[in-house]
Formats: structure tokens, C-alpha cells, sequence
């Protein structure tokens, strides 16, 4: 499926020129998106990991959409500078500047992730997730970190080896033209006329 355009009506973050500008004004060299999805909002198995992963990294912009409109963090949780935190936010519209996507492997995340030519870092044992998972790392679009409550460090690790390594943004392009090629609604409508005939 084609990228998203964000919607019109779509608020932005007053931040978000920060993300924008991120690779150009070389106060943030990488932009890292972190999203567990929309059902398991228990933000301590993804969500916190990842955040204190670069709490004290000054180089990397940390991006959270929380899934949920109007959710938030746990009360007490200290936000760092580097970081910046939200209800929600369309994947496309952020994965267009992301460097790393931080994904508790849902099959939605995979294919914004394809869709966009963005590595993947993943932590998901549940549902579909191990299937996903294996999957990308087949593809060697992402690593899995083996777990769906990672640690700061596993995560940390799991997005310094994708960003040192070129080889997953590489294959995050090539997945990326392939599905570009491919113009699924195209086909989708020549298989309906060839059964209603």
C-alpha cells in the first residue's frame, strides 16, 4: 500500500520542526521513532526502555507516540530533553524523518516500516509478533531483541547495531522500491474485474 499523506486537519506537535530539521542543523544526528502500538499500553515493557536508552545521549532525538489519544505516561516518569512525547501520531508523517523504529512488532508497524524504508528494532512475543519479527529479520530489515520487555541497554544496543550497520537501511530501501513496484491497489482492482466477469 502507498504512503499515507498526513491529513490537512492534522495538528502538529510544537516541536516538530525539531524533527524536521533534525539531520540538518547537526544538533540531533539520528531521530529514533518508538510506538508499541495501539492495544498493550502497559508502557513500562517498551515505551520507558527506550526512552531512558538515550536519556543521555544528546545526538539522538527520541520520538514517542503513545498510541492512544489522550494517553500519557506514568505520573513521575521524567521526560529528558532529548525526548518527546505524545498520545499520537501518524506513522507516515514521522517515519518520512526516522532514522530507527522501535516497534513492539505488530504487523501494522512492519509495513509502515517497509512502506517507509526504515529499519526496525523489535520487542514483541504476543499475538502475531513473533511471526513479524522473524520475518524482518529474515528480510534483514531490523533485529529482534528476543523479548517484549526489553531493557534500556537491549534496546540502546539493538539501535546502535542498525544504525552502525548499513545493511539495514539498505534492505529497508530495496523492501521499500520492491512494494513501491508492486502498486497493490492496482492490482487488487485488475483480480476484482477478472471475478465479476
Amino acid at each position: 500500500m502507498p504512503r499515507k499523506a498526513t491529513s490537512p486537519d492534522y495538528e502538529y506537535p510544537t516541536w516538530w520542526s525539531e524533527v524536521e530539521r533534525a539531520q540538518e542543523n547537526n544538533k540531533y544526528r539520528h531521530v529514533v521513532f518508538v510506538s508499541q502500538g495501539t492495544v498493550n499500553t502497559d508502557y513500562s515493557e517498551l515505551v520507558l526502555p527506550s526512552i531512558e536508552a538515550f536519556a543521555h545521549r544528546q545526538d539522538v532525538l527520541v520520538v514517542v507516540a503513545l498510541g492512544v489519544r489522550g494517553a500519557q505516561l506514568p505520573p513521575g516518569f521524567t521526560i529528558p530533553p532529548n525526548a518527546r512525547v505524545l498520545d499520537y501520531l501518524p506513522y507516515d508523517t514521522i517515519l518520512e524523518y526516522t532514522d530507527v523504529f522501535v516497534s513492539n512488532a505488530g504487523y501494522g508497524a512492519l509495513t509502515h516500516s517497509v512502506r517507509n524504508g526504515v529499519p526496525i528494532v523489535l520487542a514483541g512475543e504476543t499475538e502475531e509478533k513473533i511471526e513479524v519479527t522473524m520475518r524482518a529479520v529474515y528480510a534483514g530489515l531490523g533485529v529482534s531483541l528476543a523479548t517484549q520487555k526489553p531493557t534500556a541497554e537491549q534496546v540502546r544496543k539493538g539501535v546502535e547495531q542498525v544504525l552502525r550497520d548499513t545493511k539495514y537501511k539498505k534492505a529497508a530501501m530495496k523492501l521499500k522500491r520492491e512494494g513501491d513496484s508492486m502498486d497493490a491497489l492496482a492490482a487488487v482492482e485488475r483480480k476484482v474485474k477478472e471475478l465479476s466477469k
